[in-house]
């Protein structure tokens, strides 16, 4: 079993994220949450996750990824994760990875796992 591997029906609620702030529970069956599932390492491919978008579209902001891959490039004391976006070279910092705060409220999870076997188009595979 990899840790890649889709959750099965018996533990899908094991993956799900709930943003603190929100209270709501966003994330798609499959997301390998990077702080929750995985943790964030220098190198490793993500995506924003679906809960990330979401937050993004609330806020009235952009998707900097441009529905691309990116790589992150540091891993912060902060729970959270600086990604460079392949489909733009562009850094983008403090990216949410989760953790349990103070009085218990779980912090958001921006970023999911891409698996390194993952079959992308060729604009999304950085230089």
């Amino acid at each position: 079993d990899s840790e890649f591997a889709k959750p099965s029906a018996g533990n899908m609620g094991d993956g799900q994220a709930v943003d603190g702030d929100l209270g709501l529970v966003l994330q798609k069956p499959g997301e390998r949450l990077v702080g929750k599932h995985v943790r964030p390492r220098v190198g490793m491919l993500v995506a924003i996750s679906s809960q990330g978008l979401e937050r993004r579209k609330e806020t009235g902001r952009c998707d900097p990824s441009r529905g691309s891959v990116g790589s992150i490039v540091r891993v912060n004391e902060n729970w959270t994760a600086d990604v460079e976006w392949h489909a733009t070279g562009q850094v983008r910092q403090g990216y949410s990875c989760g953790c349990v705060a103070r009085g218990g409220k779980t912090r958001a999870f921006h970023l999911v796992a891409v698996p390194p076997d993952a079959v992308l188009p060729p604009y999304a595979r950085g230089g």
